[in-house]
C-alpha cells in the first residue's frame, strides 16, 4: 500500500508497505541536480553529495558509516541532472536508528574547509576517470550540443570543481535543500504513521524556501559534434528531441524505443545491424527524459572501417520506420515494455526510488496498474505518430574516436530526409498530431 503525507514544515513523506518483505529501504530524495547549476557552479550538486558524508557536530565521517554498517545497513547516494538521493537498505528493526543518522548528516554537516580540500581530490579523480571513457565523452558532448545552455555534466569540470569553496556549498544547501524540495521515501517493512512521526521529530532543521524557484528555458539546438581520440572503435550517438515526462506521449515513445532498438535481440536495429550484417556488437535505443525535456537516443560503437556503413544503416532504418512498423513487432515491443515495468517493481529498494521520483515530478504516486493501463492504451498509430514527429527533427550527432573518415553530418541529414521547417509550422503540426516536445526547439541552428 502506498501512502503519502506532508509534514508541517512542508517535507513530503511517501511509504510503500510490503508485508512479505524482509528489509526496509529508506532515504532522502532532493529536487536538485546539475540542471540547476551554472557555468560557474557546474558540479556543485555532486560535490554537496560527497560532503554530506564528511561529518556532523556529533559524528565523524567514520561514525556515519559505522553507525549504519554496524546494524547491517547498505548505504548509497547518487546525483543526477534533476535529483540527488541518499538511501539505505536495512533490517526493519534498525530503520529508525538509520533514519536518525541520515537526518543528522543531511541537516548538520559541518562542511569544513579541510574536508573539502581532501574530498575535492577524490571528485577530480572521478572527473579524470569519466573523461577517459569514449562512450561517456560522446554522451556528454551530445548533451552539450543538444542543449548548450544546460549544465548536463553532473561531475562538472576540473576548473569549476577546483573553484568551489565551502561557502559555495553552504549557500547551495541553503537554497536547494529546502523543505519544499525534500521527499523522504521508505519501502518494505514500514508503518506509515510511525514513520511520519519519526520524520516530524527528526527533520526540524532543513531550511525553508527562500523564494520561488525559477529555471531558465531549456532550448534544443542540436547539430554535429566530434572528438578525435586514439581508440580502436568509434563511439556514436544519434539523438532527437522528444516529449518530457509530464506528457502521456512518453508511453508511445517508450514503445517506439523498444521496437527500434530496445534490450531484446528481436528489435529492428539489433536484427539489421548485428544479426544480418555484423556491423557492431551492440546497438541500442533509449529515452532520456525528465519533467523539463526529452531525448530519443540511438547509441552504438564499432571499428573505424565499419562506422560509416553502420551509421548509414541506422539513418535509413530510422527514416523508414514510421511507415514500416508491423503489428507483430509493435505487439512484441508493448509486451517487452510491460514486462520491464513489472520487473522494475520486483525490487523493494526500487519502490522507494520510483515513489520518490514520482512525487518530485508529478507530486503524486502512480501505482503500477496505472502504468500498465497507459501502455495498453498505446496504439500502433500512436507509435507511428511519434516516429514521424521525433525523426523529422534536426538530430544531434556525437562521435568520439578515430573520426577522420566518418560519415558527414550533411549525409546524415540527407539519409534522414530532414527538411527544415519554420517554427510556426512545426508547432502547428505537433499540436495537430498531439505530439509534444518539438515546440521548444530553436531555429537559429548551428552545425
Amino acid at each position: 500500500m502506498i501512502q503519502v503525507s506532508v509534514l508541517p514544515n512542508g517535507i513530503r513523506v511517501v511509504t510503500q508497505g510490503v508485508p512479505h518483505a524482509k528489509t526496509t529501504t529508506l532515504g532522502f530524495w532532493v529536487d536538485t541536480g546539475s540542471i540547476w547549476e551554472t557555468s560557474k557552479t557546474a558540479g556543485i550538486s555532486h560535490a554537496v553529495e560527497h560532503m554530506l558524508f564528511k561529518g556532523t557536530q556529533k559524528r565523524s565521517s567514520l561514525d556515519i558509516y559505522r553507525d549504519i554498517e554496524m546494524v547491517g545497513g547498505d548505504i548509497d547516494a547518487v546525483t543526477s541532472e534533476t535529483m540527488t538521493a541518499y538511501y539505505v537498505q536495512v533490517l526493519p528493526q534498525h530503520a529508525y536508528s538509520v533514519l536518525e543518522v541520515l537526518s543528522d548528516m543531511m541537516q548538520h554537516s559541518q562542511l569544513s574547509t579541510s574536508d573539502w580540500n581532501n574530498e575535492k581530490g577524490v571528485v577530480l579523480e572521478e572527473i579524470v576517470e569519466n573523461d577517459d571513457d569514449a562512450s561517456q565523452i560522446a554522451l556528454d558532448n551530445m548533451f552539450r550540443k543538444a542543449y548548450p545552455e544546460w549544465m548536463y555534466n553532473v561531475l562538472g569540470t576540473e576548473k569549476t570543481v577546483s573553484g568551489l569553496t565551502t561557502q559555495d556549498l553552504r549557500n547551495y544547501i541553503r537554497t536547494h535543500y529546502t523543505t519544499d524540495r525534500i521527499v523522504v521515501s521508505a519501502s518494505g517493512i514500514v508503518n506509515h504513521q510511525e514513520f511520519c512521526q519519526q520524520c516530524e521529530r527528526l527533520l526540524t532543521d532543513f531550511p525553508q524556501p527562500i523564494n520561488a524557484r525559477t529555471l531558465p528555458p531549456v532550448c534544443y539546438v542540436g547539430g554535429d559534434i566530434r572528438q578525435k581520440k586514439a581508440d580502436e572503435q568509434i563511439s556514436m550517438i544519434l539523438a532527437f528531441p522528444c516529449c518530457s515526462l509530464i506528457n502521456n506521449n512518453q508511453y508511445a515513445v517508450s514503445v517506439l524505443s523498444e521496437l527500434l532498438g530496445g534490450g531484446c535481440f528481436s528489435s529492428r536495429l539489433n536484427q539489421e545491424v548485428r544479426e544480418k550484417r555484423g556491423l557492431a556488437y551492440s546497438v541500442s535505443t533509449s529515452v532520456f527524459n525528465n519533467r523539463h525535456l526529452g531525448l530519443f537516443m540511438v547509441e552504438t560503437s564499432t571499428s573505424r572501417k565499419k562506422a560509416s556503413a553502420l551509421m548509414r544503416l541506422i539513418c535509413d532504418e530510422v527514416a523508414k520506420l514510421a511507415e514500416t512498423i508491423t503489428p507483430e513487432e509493435f505487439a512484441l515491443a508493448k509486451e517487452r515494455l510491460r514486462s520491464d515495468v513489472i520487473m522494475d517493481n520486483e525490487d523493494f529498494t526500487e519502490f522507494a526510488n520510483i515513489n520518490a521520483q514520482y512525487i518530485l515530478v508529478y507530486n503524486q504516486v502512480f501505482p503500477i496498474q496505472e502504468h500498465l493501463k497507459q501502455i495498453e492504451r498505446v496504439t500502433i498509430d500512436d507509435v507511428k505518430c511519434q516516429a514521424r514527429c521525433i525523426f523529422s527533427e534536426r538530430p544531434t550527432f556525437s562521435a568520439v574516436g578515430p573520426i577522420d573518415k566518418l560519415i558527414t553530418y550533411e549525409e546524415i541529414l540527407s539519409r534522414l530526409q530532414y527538411q527544415p521547417k519554420p517554427i510556426a509550422t512545426r508547432i502547428s503540426e505537433a499540436q495537430s498530431l498531439n505530439c509534444v516536445g518539438q515546440g521548444n526547439n530553436r531555429e537559429n541552428y548551428k552545425g
